[in-house]
């Protein structure tokens, strides 16, 4: 049973919004493989692309976009990797949430499901502004299960450590505010 609820406020809105997803997705250089990934926090929403057997690429978009957002760069990171670009379980996409991510706990966990049910043991992680945060945020709670992480503009991730001029540090007290 789907206990997963809409965010839409009509049918049509839903549909208007899917077929301007379906739009973004058509830009992609490359063909891609939808796939819907169950996790304790609902569906997960993927659009995988390139050789099966490579090293896995999980990408991570901003808050309030979707997983197309990666369209510029997909040709290039799937030919190295197999690409997994997600849509955030909370946020505006494809993915269908069943209860919410209420802190960085749930973040990791959540990534932790979707590697179990892709069959992953360790990944890559690229993300984006929030898709950074959680990158960080799930190489804290699960090393052994990130290769590498590339957080670009991560949210509330880094602060300066006025007692080391030139070194960042996890600012873990932004990042329970983020969520």
């Amino acid at each position: 049973m789907d206990n997963s609820s809409s965010s839409f406020k009509t049918q049509q809105g839903e549909a208007n919004y899917m077929a301007t997803y379906d739009a973004a997705l058509a830009m992609w250089p490359i063909p891609s493989e939808p796939l819907d990934i169950p996790t304790r926090f609902g569906i997960t929403h993927a659009n995988a692309c390139g050789p099966r057997g490579a090293q896995p690429l999980i990408l991570l978009h901003a808050l309030s976009f979707t997983s197309t957002m990666w369209y510029p760069s997909i040709a290039c990171l799937s030919e190295r990797f197999r690409v997994y670009a997600l849509d955030t379980i909370n946020d505006i996409g494809k993915s269908r949430p069943t209860r919410p991510l209420q802190n960085r706990r749930d973040c990791a966990e959540w990534l932790g499901d979707v590697l179990v049910e892709l069959g992953i043991k360790q990944a890559s992680f690229a993300g984006v502004s929030f898709g950074g945060w959680l990158a960080v945020n799930f190489a804290l709670n699960a090393p052994d299960q990130v290769r590498q992480t590339v957080a670009i503009s991560p949210a509330a991730t880094f602060e300066k450590d006025e007692r080391k001029k030139h070194q960042l540090k996890i600012n873990e007290k932004s990042m329970d505010g983020f969520i």
